[in-house]
């Protein structure tokens, strides 16, 4: 069994800088795993290690005002409760198809995003080698199924699987 052991540092205070980080960036990581909000959209099990096929996770926040719980069975996706805390265009992805709990179709997503709390400022081109170019040439990702769902303040979406 391994133990993290938090010491005391005169310099900080309180903990070490360690510590700090440990206590801070673990729960963020999980989190990023469980969900992300970048880019216009909020994906629901980006990430999901192999090793937890089966689970939940309730309050986590995402961009825009939302608050979410899901669920997974399988490795995949099971279901999900969306709260809207300010309103507003929910664009949300999947890697299965998803639908409305009482089994009413959700609209697919086109074009940007019209929830002005996400959007993306401009940037700048990525500069990408050739060699990455030709490596990544002709891989297919993982088909991703992208809604939009409106809400008001205060509105519970719930979303199951097909």
């Amino acid at each position: 069994m391994t133990a993290i052991h938090f010491t005391r540092n005169a310099s900080l205070g309180s903990i070490s800088a360690f510590a700090f980080c440990l206590a801070l960036g673990a729960p963020a990581a999980l989190a990023e795993v469980l969900l992300q909000s970048q880019g216009g959209e909020i994906r629901l099990l980006p990430a999901l290690p192999a090793e937890w096929p089966d689970g939940h996770a309730n309050g986590l926040c995402a961009r825009g005002g939302f608050e979410v719980s899901e669920n997974w069975s399988g490795g995949k996706l099971a279901g999900a409760k969306i709260i809207s805390k300010l309103g507003g265009n929910l664009r949300v992805s999947s890697a299965v198809p998803l639908t409305r709990a009482d089994g009413t179709d959700l609209k697919i997503a086109t074009g940007e995003n019209p929830n002005p709390f996400f959007a993306v400022p401009p940037v700048k081109p990525e500069v990408v080698s050739h060699f990455i170019e030709t490596q990544t040439a002709g891989k297919a990702s993982a088909k991703a199924f992208l809604y939009d769902i409106p809400t008001s303040a205060g509105e519970m979406i719930e979303l199951k699987t097909r």
